[in-house]
């Protein structure tokens, strides 16, 4: 993604690489909210069109002077293709794992944003102690137990 302020048209250029050996870049995770693309942003000098939501992840991390190498799926993905679509889909695991960092946008601030980043933080708090690593291995144990005891017909209300 091109540099540029908040407010300046949105820019990008693709370029086709391997996940063997991939460039340094950053994978953003965003929620789609409408399934509509109708905004356009300049890709190679021609509008392509993507979901409002993708349109405002894109303006909050662009950066004002510095290329910014980002992985968007509705981008770097033909969204028009099924095939190209239900193949990506197999190499998305690898394209987040390879990935600088991974960025996941949820949103514009809302009334519940302090709530939610404070809730999240205090869940990993809460993953991160040694008991809590315990407690899932153990109940994780318990669980393939309890599947490995029963028969393939009472599988199915799993």
């Amino acid at each position: 993604m091109q540099p540029g302020k908040f407010e300046d048209g949105i820019k990008v250029e693709l370029a086709e690489v391997s996940l063997a050996n991939p460039p340094l870049y950053e994978a953003l995770s965003y929620v789609w909210g409408s399934p509509t693309a109708k905004t356009p942003i300049s890709c190679h000098g021609k509008d392509l069109l993507v979901t409002p939501n993708c349109i405002i992840a894109m303006r909050r991390l662009r950066n004002e002077k510095k290329q910014r190498v980002l992985w968007i799926d509705a981008i770097c993905i033909d969204q028009s293709s099924m095939n190209e679509r239900s193949q990506q889909v197999g190499l998305m695991g690898d394209v987040y794992s390879k990935a600088r960092r991974t960025i996941l946008w949820l949103g514009e601030e809302s009334t519940f944003s302090d709530f939610t980043i404070s809730f999240l933080k205090s869940y990993h708090k809460v993953l991160k102690r040694k008991w809590f690593g315990l407690f899932r291995r153990r109940r994780l144990k318990e669980k393939r137990k309890e599947l490995l005891s029963m028969d393939k017909f009472d599988l199915r209300s799993y």
